[in-house]
């Protein structure tokens, strides 16, 4: 892990001047501790990868899509969460 860029990313996302991945980019990422190590994590889906390894849901990888696909979260387990905007109707 570079520490100058842990502590750039971290001081941009404290001062709220990282909110999303712009479309096709792979510059914000933040640092997150995932499983006892410091891992990188598109900014747009921190919180859900935070949520779910708070609530003992190990994430092993994860991809917002950065405006190419839709985004997801691997589980440790095998599972795959993907990330997409919209409601599908289940009727």
């Amino acid at each position: 892990m570079n520490q100058e860029r842990y502590n750039r990313e971290a001081r941009k996302a404290e001062l709220g001047l990282v909110t999303c991945c712009d479309c096709g980019s792979y510059a914000h990422q933040t640092p997150m501790a995932v499983a006892g190590r410091v891992v990188w994590v598109d900014y747009c889906i921190a919180d859900i990868v935070a949520a779910l390894n708070a609530a003992n849901i190990r994430t092993v990888a994860s991809c917002c899509g950065h405006g190419k696909r839709h985004g997801s979260v691997l589980l440790a387990d095998g599972r795959e969460l993907v990330i997409c905007e919209g409601r599908y109707d289940t009727t």
